[in-house]
C-alpha cells in the first residue's frame, strides 16, 4: 500500500499547481494559499500515513521496490 501512495505525495503538490495554473484569469490571495496549501498539507498527510504503515512492518519488510 505505501508504495502507491508514495505516488500520489508526489502528484498532490503538482495537482494543486495545475489547479492554480488553469484557473481563468488572476485568482485571489484567498484561493491561491488555500489551495497550495492544501495540496503541500495533504501529502504530509499521506506521509505521515506512509510512515505509521512502515512503523508496524518488520525491519525486513520495509524495502518496497517499484518499477
Amino acid at each position: 500500500m505505501s508504495a502507491e501512495l508514495a505516488w500520489v505525495v508526489l502528484l498532490l503538490p503538482l495537482a494543486a499547481s495545475l489547479v492554480l495554473a488553469l484557473i481563468p484569469g488572476e485568482p485571489s490571495k484567498a484561493l491561491t494559499r488555500v489551495v497550495g496549501v492544501a495540496g503541500v498539507a495533504a501529502a504530509f498527510g499521506v506521509t505521515v500515513t506512509i510512515f505509521i504503515d512502515l512503523l508496524g512492518m518488520n525491519a525486513e519488510d520495509r524495502a518496497h521496490t517499484t518499477t
